[in-house]
């Protein structure tokens, strides 16, 4: 069967932009972070942590295309708490290739903008699109760094300052965080909007924009942490198994 010309190319910018699974780098590991003041360190519980991206499509052709969950796991990183419960300072880092793109259990929890599974072939031009040059440009710049720093609040809510190194450009991010406290565990946790060009990027689009990524992007975050000093039964592999890597360019 043959499709006029004007067709093709709708159903190939679908594609396209559908395309915005998965292997699973080991995640850096952390250097040690001091806290002030008498606090302890924590260290990320990489396997219970999570941080989901929540991708939109737009424009006049948007019905072409499809909403995405980005799963960002494992994570890695320490972070210091001072006396207070404030934080002293810290990081989170992750691989970008191992962002996992639209799981059917993802997309389910995400809500009803988000129906249905996405069919793998446009599974896997979306990650190839959002680890490509144009996005993420995961060859040269093949880790995301959260770098926290004071928090203000409490005793349950908290705002957090915070920069998100992407791609080599570092954004000052303000965090609403709530904080749960258990015997051995903190776990915080939150919901905001970001800009992709305020974090350096352009949303990808196609047909002039026709059919395009919106700019806001919906995270949702839940950050497990445990005593640095705490014994653990299991090493972390999270940790163990990987040397240190940078979140600079590979090669410099």
């Amino acid at each position: 069967m043959t499709y006029p010309w004007r067709t093709l190319t709708l159903l190939l910018a679908a594609g396209l932009l559908a395309g915005c699974g998965v292997r699973r780098p080991p995640s850096p590991a952390p250097a040690p972070v001091q806290s002030a003041g008498g606090g302890e360190s924590y260290r990320v519980d990489c396997a219970a942590s999570t941080l989901r991206v929540l991708v939109r499509r737009e424009g006049p052709l948007a019905a072409l295309g499809h909403n995405h969950v980005l799963l960002l796991h494992p994570l890695a990183g320490e972070i210091g708490l001072a006396a207070g419960s404030d934080a002293a300072g810290g990081s989170l880092e992750f691989a970008v290739d191992a962002i996992v793109v639209d799981d059917p259990d993802e997309r389910r929890a995400a809500g009803p903008d988000f129906p249905g599974t996405v069919p793998a072939d446009d599974i896997a031009g979306t990650r190839r699109n959002l680890l490509g040059p144009a996005v993420l440009d995961a060859a040269h710049w093949p880790r995301i760094r959260i770098e926290i720093g004071t928090v203000s609040g409490g005793p349950e809510r908290y705002t957090a300052a915070a920069f998100l190194v992407v791609r080599g450009h570092r954004s000052p991010v303000t965090v609403p965080v709530v904080v749960e406290r258990a015997a051995d565990t903190v776990v915080a946790s939150g919901e905001l909007n970001l800009s992709q060009r305020a974090l350096g990027l352009e949303p990808f689009s196609v047909l002039f924009g026709a059919l395009r990524v919106a700019d806001e992007l919906g995270t949702r975050f839940r950050f497990v942490l445990r005593p640095r000093s705490q014994s653990v039964g299991a090493p972390d592999t999270c940790a163990a198994e990987t040397a240190d890597q940078s979140m600079f360019p590979a090669g410099h």
